[in-house]
């Protein structure tokens, strides 16, 4: 065999080696363990198929029905509608639920991780549209900052991702709970009305805010009705941003019928198109600290917490210049 073959039947075997040893690095053991923990809890989990979801934890149940694209919360016997957003990520967290580390597959165990039936630390059930229904039993936090999970009809307890459990437990979570779609509306407020008598301290107000030409150099400045002097700028846009990104702890279902006429505190903007939107303040407590606020002609009424009431209802004083000295 001259050189030239024998470099050739050299480098093969190398190649033949090197395939070799890569083949049985990539579907050794531990590799195969390492493929398993990182595939799906739920492998043929049918997301775009789910009807409805219940969640138990924390003494307390969450009940979603989708159907007809349309998804809507059960409020004690009445449905509100659904965050469409936050019903679509469950569903793809529930999806790309990674089956993580096994953990024990023996029943005895189950309680001391808290994935024992009719026990566990969270239950989620999910129905699917002509396949089946499918049950997480989510367990206790571990060591790692996962949780330990079980899925029902398997019997292996699994330590995995927890994308936030114990939120999902919190009907509250389920709701669209902004009172404004687009918060920078703000910018385009050139007007505020407040009336009324605030239902947490027995503050009065009666004060109009108006953005008009006044600067040294004509441009525009906040003044308050009946008052010459310039209003501190950045008080008041701050005011308005808290407005507009104001948010409920909670929806109230069904609303109480809150209007302008029945309101304790009536919040009136004016915008630069000409629109005005009302926000009506109830004068009677929604529980835990909370008062009803519902924008005039919406179905919709919030359970605002008193700090967040706060930031709506501002005394006059706190715009002028002089307060911030």
């Amino acid at each position: 065999m001259n050189d030239r073959k024998k470099i050739a039947v050299t480098a093969a075997l190398c190649v033949f080696f090197t395939l070799t040893l890569i083949i049985g690095t990539v579907f050794s053991a531990g590799n195969r363990s390492g493929r398993e923990q990182s595939g799906p809890l739920l492998p043929r989990f049918p997301k775009d198929k789910i009807t409805a979801v219940t969640v138990q934890g924390d003494g307390q149940t969450v009940s979603v029905a989708v159907s007809d694209g349309s998804q809507r919360v059960d409020y004690d016997g009445t449905a509100a509608e659904a965050d469409e957003d936050a019903v679509a990520e469950f569903l793809e967290t529930v999806a790309g639920l990674p089956r993580g580390k096994k953990i024990t597959s023996n029943e005895e165990r189950y309680g001391d991780f808290g994935v024992a039936d009719g026990a566990p630390e969270i239950s989620v059930r999910m129905t699917a549209a002509d396949a089946g229904e499918w049950h997480l039993l989510i367990g206790k936090a571990a060591d790692g900052g996962g949780r330990y999970v079980r899925a029902e009809g398997d019997s292996v307890v699994y330590e995995t991702d927890d994308p936030g459990w114990d939120l999902y437990t919190r009907r509250s979570h389920w709701v669209e709970l902004a009172l404004f779609d687009d918060p920078s509306v703000s910018a385009e407020i050139q007007s505020v009305v407040v009336k009324g008598t605030s239902p947490t301290d027995g503050e009065t107000f009666d004060y109009t805010l108006i953005k008009t030409a006044g600067g040294p150099d004509g441009s525009l400045v906040w003044k308050a009705e009946g008052h010459d002097e310039t209003l501190d700028t950045v008080k008041v846009d701050s005011f308005l941003r808290q407005i507009t990104e104001l948010r409920g702890a909670d929806l109230i279902v069904p609303p109480s019928g809150l209007t302008p006429e029945t309101a304790a505190v009536t919040v009136s903007l004016g915008f630069r198109d000409g629109s005005r939107q009302t926000l009506c303040v109830s004068s009677e407590s929604a529980g835990e600290d909370r008062f009803g606020v519902a924008p005039d002609g919406s179905d919709r009424e919030y359970a605002v917490s008193r700090y967040a009431l706060g930031n709506l209802l501002k005394p006059l004083e706190n715009f002028f210049r002089a307060a911030a000295d």
